[in-house]
């Protein structure tokens, strides 16, 4: 199993320096690579044209404001944008909200209206006996953990280095102490993305030798129940095969836990048909490790899908310049969200796919619920969201305790610049179908790059598990640098 580092304590958030601003280096990450093999084009049976379903009708978005982003000011003071895209994403609790992108943390409290922490860097949180956590390589998750009431940072500790950085609250405030771990795989990794499940916190990431070859996705569970105290933990690893990447393991959500003896449910596309989804059941056993398996993968039909952008990642176009966007279409979008009904289990996920309208190719969302994940997987509906010209993509999606879905996403034109916003559906809507969409915000600016996102968030508050709240990246000039997030709520009247 990879190795283990922790047995540190950071210094509570609210007590780090004030950041200091100073002129420093820019990056625009590296994206790695992975297999995407030709398939034909096939016909998107679940392309919903139409962008309204009968008479029905969406909430508008309700409480909306600015997180970290050019010219953000927080009480650690100005945010410094130093790396491209921000892989902006949230997550809340029951008085706060945690926004991180790439380097930077920040804490808003929801009663106060105002943020309390922030921004801070990265590295500060982690201490010099964590080197390569101190590096701010990107691609940061935050987590809370509904079930102890926990905040959990991450980011990557270096593509080479292969290190996941990962910090866990020591209360339920998240301005206070974290406990530090580094998990060490034996491999180079990218585009991590976590988990929290009754058992385990779950990991996974692309992994890759130092040459860059792509050897799989790796599957981690790290020992929760310990991480929770600040002890020493342990972490359990498989790795599938090259077929797949970017694997997504399920996130609890609501207040029943999955049923006893239940596995971790993890999935990815099948980038070899273009018709389906793969799942592995993972049962993790830390007093026992070689008790634990990874078993899969596990077919799930689905309605045939085109990839975007065949012979290219960039091909979304945007107003008033020649640069288009990476749309990452050839892999699930964070988070794989689990909710558990009492009569039934349900997941909803979503990956960017291409549709053809009057020989014109654009982009759209294609969205899917998942029932009875543990026993026979089966897609109980699904839609292809690309209801006009625009195109559509970083789209993230979630479900309240009644069963509404709600998903946000990027939008962007070669009439318009990128904006964001956001469509749904109530349980009670006929099946496969989303109602109108709304904006959030528009964008002001094109970017002058090809990286956008990694990803968005969309998640569900706890405190009354009706009230979604998204995140997700827009500019209000042109530039490359010139980034600013957007965090708002959404709430379906019926749920209370």
């Amino acid at each position: 199993m990879p190795a283990v580092r922790g047995g540190q304590t950071s210094l509570p958030l609210r007590d780090l320096a004030p950041r200091v601003w100073q002129p420093l280096p820019a990056f625009a990450k590296v994206r790695h690579l992975l297999p995407r093999p030709a398939q034909p084009e096939v016909e998107d049976l679940a392309w919903q044209r139409d962008d309204v379903a009968g008479s029905l009708d969406l909430p508008a978005v309700g409480t909306s404001f600015d997180g970290m982003g050019q010219g953000f000011v927080g009480p650690n003071g100005l945010f410094n944008i130093q790396f491209d895209p921000p892989d902006t994403n949230i997550a809340v609790g029951r008085h706060q909200i945690v926004e991180m992108v790439n380097t930077a943390v920040a804490v808003y409290d929801k009663q106060l209206m105002r943020w309390t922490a922030g921004p801070i860097d990265l590295h500060d949180v982690w201490t010099n006996d964590f080197p390569d956590c101190r590096l701010d390589d990107g691609d940061p998750i935050v987590l809370y953990d509904r079930l102890a009431d926990r905040w959990i940072l991450s980011q990557l500790g270096g593509f080479n280095f292969g290190s996941e950085c990962v910090a866990v609250s020591q209360t339920s405030d998240a301005t206070g102490s974290y406990y530090l771990y580094e998990f060490k795989p034996a491999a180079s990794t990218d585009y991590p993305k976590l988990s929290v499940w009754p058992d385990a916190y779950y990991l996974t990431t692309n992994e890759f030798t130092n040459n860059e070859r792509y050897l799989g996705a790796g599957v981690c569970a790290l020992d929760r129940k310990s991480m929770l105290r600040g002890a020493a933990a342990i972490s359990i690893c498989f790795n599938t095969s090259t077929d797949f990447d970017t694997v997504l393991t399920a996130g609890i959500e609501g207040s029943l836990l999955p049923p006893p003896g239940s596995p971790n449910y993890a999935f990815a596309l099948d980038n070899n048909t273009h018709a389906g989804l793969a799942e592995w059941l993972f049962h993790v056993d830390f007093a026992h490790p070689d008790n634990s398996s990874f078993t899969g993968p596990i077919n799930v039909p689905v309605a045939g899908f085109n990839p975007v952008c065949r012979f290219t990642f960039d091909c979304v176009p945007q107003k008033g310049t020649l640069q288009r966007i990476d749309a990452l279409g050839n892999l699930l979008m964070f988070h794989l969200a689990y909710r558990n009904f009492g009569s039934y289990e349900s997941l909803t996920a979503v990956h960017t796919v291409a549709v053809t309208d009057h020989g014109t190719r654009r982009t759209g969302e294609r969205w899917y619920e998942i029932r009875n994940p543990g026993a026979s997987p089966l897609v109980y509906q699904q839609g292809t969201w690309a209801p006009s010209a625009q195109w559509r993509f970083m789209a993230s999606l979630d479900q309240d305790k009644q069963g509404n879905i709600a998903m946000g996403y990027s939008v962007s034109s070669s009439t318009e610049v990128p904006g964001i916003r956001y469509s749904g559906r109530r349980v009670t809507d006929p099946l496969n179908l989303l109602e109108r969409e709304i904006a959030v915000t528009a964008g002001a600016g094109f970017h002058n790059d090809d990286r956008w996102g990694d990803y968005s968030s969309m998640v569900i508050d706890p405190f009354d598990d009706c009230t979604f709240w998204y995140a997700n990246e827009y500019q209000t000039q042109n530039g490359a640098l010139t980034w600013h997030t957007r965090i708002a709520s959404i709430r379906f009247p019926s749920c209370h």
